[in-house]
């Protein structure tokens, strides 16, 4: 499992709306992004960076698929949350395991990490309901994929335990991403998805090597238009539903 070595000094901050984290974990996301709009090349990786959630394992997924990429897509959580962290080793270590009756089992230990995933003023009959819908949702995941792809997929996955309001953690992973020419890198935020170009979080200096073909063909020519007749262009902050 990758574990980013983050500076000592840089502490778990208590979350905030701008900070995207979850607590309790938030199984499933509600979005309407059209994937379809985006193009990327065969032999490109996608990569997709979010807070923890498993929606954004069906959007990585699907943006390979839809591209016929020949490599895996990869999914980069950054995630300040103490729950989101436990849940995702528990998780981890629960795909390791073999399974006789994969939904019966994963049943048992979503009741059993109830704490993590339901919020504390759930009644019992809201807290039956969301983890039965839980439980589906992922259930449904593995089967719309081939089953050891999906595993694949959540194996390679990397968890930074950290806050999206640190600079540090941001420039280092934006420098990874450069180092590795993950030129495909989309932030999904929950509801909306986005090329890591149009991130403020990754909006600390120009990164034109980021600004690539997964943007519709319209937006890009928009876009060069817009940077040669100015060269500072600013990004707002994404809304956080």
């Amino acid at each position: 499992m990758f574990r980013y070595n983050y500076d000592a000094k840089l502490k778990l901050v208590p979350l905030n709306p701008d900070a995207l984290s979850n607590e309790p974990v938030l199984i499933k996301c509600q979005h309407d992004n059209k994937l379809e709009i985006y193009h990327a090349k065969i032999t490109e990786q996608i990569i997709v960076i979010s807070f923890l959630n498993f929606t954004v394992f069906d959007i990585a997924a699907q943006l390979a698929t839809n591209n016929q990429c020949i490599l895996s897509p990869e999914v980069i959580f950054v995630d300040n949350s103490q729950l989101a962290e436990k849940f995702w080793l528990v998780f981890r270590e629960f795909m390791q395991e073999a399974h006789v009756d994969f939904k019966a089992e994963l049943k048992k230990l979503l009741i059993k990490n109830a704490n993590l995933i339901c919020p504390e003023n759930f009644s019992t009959e809201q807290k039956d309901y969301y983890l039965k819908d839980s439980l589906l949702y992922i259930v449904s995941l593995f089967e719309k994929y081939d089953f050891k792809y999906f595993s694949n997929l959540i194996f390679n996955a990397k968890f930074i335990r950290q806050t999206w309001s640190s600079i540090k953690t941001f420039s280092d992973l934006r420098a990874y991403l450069l180092k590795n020419e993950y030129d495909f890198t989309f932030v999904f935020n929950g509801t909306k998805l986005v090329p890591s170009s149009e991130h403020p979080s990754f909006n600390l200096t120009p990164l034109s090597a980021l600004r690539r073909q997964l943007q519709p063909i319209a937006e890009v020519e928009e876009k060069e238009k817009e940077e040669k007749g100015n060269r500072h262009i600013s990004f707002s902050p994404l809304p956080r539903s």
